[in-house]
């Protein structure tokens, strides 16, 4: 959609994506490219390295030496805002966002936030676009609350405005088999309405301060840093050794979980119960402290 923008206007030099250092944006083909994630992507090393995309940390420095840099060529800046899932739970601040804001619209480049995981409160924001508003937005997931697969982009007027034309190579033809699937959005009306009479805004916050009270102060050698956003938390340790045999351990807790890498984390659901909350929390500091 963004590179279609730019073509619909004549800047067909504008062929560059931006993208973050350890971004994942889902495993088909050319989002496995935006992505920086060897798992997922090792299968373009046949192209060899890639020309049309810039992976940057999230550092100040880092974001406006790109746009310095490459301003002209990119079509957008493509961003997980706030929270990293895949790449590691990294979190980072929302004056990067509010950085490259100011820099998309000062080169002309659109950003698009893809809350496909961070959106519906994960971040303790309903979405991290309510803070900083993208020009277009992913959203899945929660979107329908696990039950059936659906998922939306939504472009503002700016970028609408650039496809609607009576030429007809203006039109995004871009048109998946189940598009606007009946079923799938009346699930996902359902899901919005429950999010929003049921208040789960207010589920997030108390998951985030519970969690906040049974982390507080928790420290081991193995570990790195516990990081906590929202209804999302992590423990990074120093080597993935320090994990080995957690699942099992956890298992057989009554506690689900699927460390990986060097991380240790849980996504809990939002109905969860205040003493299951603190059950995977005394879960997780368990296992360094019976060892």
């Amino acid at each position: 959609m963004a590179l279609q923008y730019y073509m619909n206007r004549g800047e067909e030099k504008r062929t560059m994506i931006l993208a973050l250092e350890h971004a994942y944006h889902g495993d088909t083909f050319k989002t496995m490219e935006a992505g920086d994630d060897e798992d997922y992507h090792f299968v373009l090393k046949a192209y060899g390295e890639s020309e049309h995309v810039v992976h940057i940390p999230t550092k100040m420095e880092a974001l406006e030496q790109a746009f310095l840099k490459y301003h002209d060529r990119l079509n957008c800046f493509l961003v997980e805002p706030l929270l990293q899932g895949v790449g590691g739970m990294r979190m980072y601040d929302v004056s990067f966002l509010k950085r490259a804001r100011e820099l998309c619209d000062e080169y002309g480049v659109l950003l698009i936030f893809d809350e496909v995981a961070t959106g519906f409160g994960r971040t303790g924001n309903r979405f991290v676009a309510d803070l900083v508003l993208p020009d277009i937005l992913v959203l899945g997931k929660a979107l329908t609350g696990g039950y059936i697969g659906h998922a939306v982009t939504v472009a503002n007027h700016k970028v609408y405005e650039g496809f609607y034309d009576d030429d007809p190579e203006h039109a995004l033809m871009h048109g998946p088999t189940f598009m606007g699937n009946a079923l799938a959005c009346s699930v996902a009306l359902k899901s919005i309405e429950l999010f929003e009479q049921q208040d789960y805004m207010s589920k997030i916050h108390r998951i985030e301060e519970i969690t906040r009270r049974e982390m507080q102060g928790f420290s081991d050698p193995r570990i790195k840093e516990v990081r906590i956003m929202g209804g999302c938390v992590c423990i990074e340790v120093n080597d993935p050794v320090a994990l080995q045999g957690y699942q099992q351990f956890a298992y057989e807790r009554g506690v689900f979980s699927r460390p990986f890498l060097s991380y240790l984390y849980a996504m809990v659901p939002y109905i969860i119960e205040e003493t299951e909350l603190v059950k995977v929390l005394h879960t997780m500091k368990a296992w360094f402290t019976q060892r």
